[in-house]
């Protein structure tokens, strides 16, 4: 294969990485294999180097001809031209480096949104994008040592998605309503940001919006995940600070979930305070159980009116089902806890870290721990805590009694389209009831993180009501 084709390669698996979170890691890890031949990690450090040198090359040019140091000067001219054509050579090699080997962090891009049926987009965007989709996973499968199987599986599960056109149109987002984010993000020459929201106000404009639904449980696999977890694996977890968890199921949280409001949810106009978290809508009026209380409610209601992403990009609907996993147990006495994953991950610890460096932490790591519990790891994932298993698991650990937040799986987009972390277990805002969202770069000594080991599965569990 000649450097272009291997070159085309990588590009697909980074943008497969960037659309389909379900495989994100996977995706990132064949992306550095296919790239080593032409580039190591070694290589782009280097590559880092030549550009920073180049930087300091212009300061001490300019210190140099402020004090008349003429030969000074001509000597890091010399220096400086040649860096700037060596970096000029490999100027887009270097870009495209940048995106495997640099800090791997989850996009909320157009099409992931798109994908997740968090929101609505034109159902001609929805059938393209899943045809790129699907064609990039074949046109990669086999190639520069991918996995020809997993490739074409995951083709297949995206020509199978269908494009759900309802009856009652979704609310179309306003451009205008995203002026003043574009703008505000064009003022912090934020790029990226103005990029997201300039595509999503285009193609809201278009044809008759469509919605991708959460899919309904097939039969069969959705019991698997009960499955026990290998006794090797779990020999092996423990460890690392793992124990094997069993989660009974909750109907009542089930049905309240299952409600055909969830199938409406609209961005929030407004930030969801922490501490004054206001709905600005309610569900259709279907009946709470009572051992749903008023915390619970609201944290509920916020999934079900407004869209929240899993880790995966699918749709995040709380499943309270039968389920076994791996699961950090260390007391919340001790947020600070070390233990062995951390260093798996290469986390330096577990207290006071931000979204984006455990994002960085599991995307880039995550399958080699699973690898090495014995676990496959297109089967498998290690992600933080969701809040269900939080939840349930809560009364029989002591959580969720202390002025502390626990990083949870999961994201609520925005109006203006950014991903918030979701964190929770506060007793100040309800204990293990306590749903928040907060910034990606939020690090303050309060928050800690607490990980599981779970199947990629789960993040497509969901209940529905029979409306039929």
């Amino acid at each position: 294969m000649d450097d272009a084709a291997q070159i085309s390669i990588v590009q697909k698996l980074v943008g497969l990485s960037q659309a389909d979170w379900k495989y994100a890691d996977l995706y990132l890890g064949e992306a550095e294999a296919a790239l080593a031949p032409l580039c190591t990690r070694e290589h782009f450090r280097g590559f880092q180097g030549r550009q920073k040198r180049v930087t300091q090359l212009t300061s001490d040019l300019r210190r140099a001809i402020r004090l008349g140091d003429w030969p000074t000067a001509e000597q890091l001219a010399c220096e400086g031209s040649e860096l700037r054509s060596r970096v000029a050579q490999t100027s887009g090699l270097v870009s495209l480096a940048e995106k495997v080997y640099g800090k791997r962090s989850l996009d909320a891009s157009t099409t992931t949104l798109a994908l997740s049926g968090a929101v609505a987009q034109p159902a001609s965007f929805l059938k393209r994008e899943i045809d790129r989709l699907s064609g990039d996973l074949r046109a990669v499968a086999g190639q520069a040592g991918t996995d020809r199987g997993f490739c074409e599986r995951r083709a297949e599960e995206f020509d199978r998605l269908v494009v759900d056109l309802p009856a009652d149109p979704p609310t179309r987002i306003d451009p205008s309503d995203l002026r003043d984010s574009a703008l505000s993000a064009a003022d912090s020459a934020d790029f990226a940001a103005v990029l997201r929201i300039a595509r999503s106000a285009t193609h809201s404009g278009l044809d008759r919006l469509g919605r991708i639904r959460a899919p309904r449980p097939a039969s069969g696999w959705i019991e698997r995940l009960a499955d026990p977890i290998p006794t090797l694996a779990i020999a092996r977890a423990t460890e690392l600070g793992f124990e094997p968890a069993e989660l009974e199921p909750n109907v009542a949280f089930n049905e309240y979930l299952s409600c055909c409001c969830a199938d409406r949810a609209v961005l929030p106009s407004h930030p969801l305070l922490d501490e004054r978290q206001k709905l600005e809508a309610c569900t259709c009026g279907h009946a709470c159980p009572p051992e749903i209380g008023n915390d619970l409610k609201r944290s509920l209601d916020a999934f079900l009116v407004h869209p929240y992403l899993t880790s995966a990009g699918t749709r995040y609907l709380p499943w309270f089902g039968r389920e076994t996993l791996l699961v950090e147990v260390f007391p919340e006495e001790q947020p600070d806890a070390k233990t062995p994953l951390l260093e798996a991950l290469s986390l330096p610890r577990r207290r006071g870290l931000a979204r984006l460096d455990i994002e960085d932490a599991l995307l880039s790591h995550g399958p080699q721990v699973c690898l090495n519990l014995g676990l496959d790891p297109t089967a498998y994932r290690i992600i933080c805590i969701p809040f269900d298993v939080y939840k349930r698991l809560s009364d029989r650990m002591g959580w969720g009694a202390q002025r502390l937040w626990t990083h949870l799986d999961g994201y609520r987009v925005s109006r203006d389209l950014q991903l918030l972390g979701l964190v929770g277990g506060d007793i100040q805002f309800g204990g293990a009831d306590d749903l928040c969202s907060v910034g990606r770069t939020y690090d303050p000594e309060r928050i800690t993180a607490r990980f599981a080991v779970v199947r990629r599965d789960r993040f497509e569990a969901r209940e529905h009501r029979d409306t039929e």
